[in-house]
């Protein structure tokens, strides 16, 4: 190997590393401002569910679209670093960054309505909205929020069973 292609490799190599340990920090820092928002609107009964995680606290809100009903603060949590950092590296398991958008059954007028709002965990911000579809990333994040963020509480998110 001449001096060059050795040359050539040491700076590729030193390239690469570097380029892997500043993905990994990047990852590491938004894994402390994270942010899960998960509403559900259920269009018949008029009442909206909102749960909001975040690195270190978890928040459920209740509203309706009846007069004179207000935001309420129906449960409210810390969640302790552990518990932030697994949810934060299962949740990027999941290609939830593929479903980003409006999905709509346009047959239906009535029913649930979810709209899913994630910060700092991908790339960009991600944003989904679905009337009367179903997909398996979205019942992957509920599993999850269920099983690692709500174990403790009644108010689950998964609407299907």
């Amino acid at each position: 190997m001449n001096i060059i292609s050795a040359f050539s490799l040491i700076i590729f190599t030193f390239v690469s590393c570097t380029k892997d340990k500043s993905t990994k920090i990047n990852t590491l820092t938004k894994a402390t401002n994270f942010e899960v928002n998960i509403k559900h609107f259920y269009s018949t009964e008029g009442e909206n569910l909102n749960w909001i995680i975040r690195k270190d606290s978890l928040k459920i809100k209740y509203n309706c679209d009846f007069e004179g009903c207000n935001d309420t603060l129906l449960f409210s949590s810390t969640i302790d670093t552990t518990t932030a950092n697994l949810y934060f590296k299962k949740i990027i398991k999941i290609p939830l960054n593929d479903l980003k958008g409006n999905h709509d059954n346009i047959l239906m007028q009535d029913g649930l309505k979810e709209n899913i709002i994630i910060k700092n965990t991908y790339d960009a911000e991600i944003k989904i909205s679905v009337h009367g579809k179903q997909f398996q990333e979205i019942d992957k994040l509920y599993k999850l929020t269920d099983s690692l963020i709500l174990h403790d509480t009644k108010f689950k998110i998964s609407p299907r069973k």
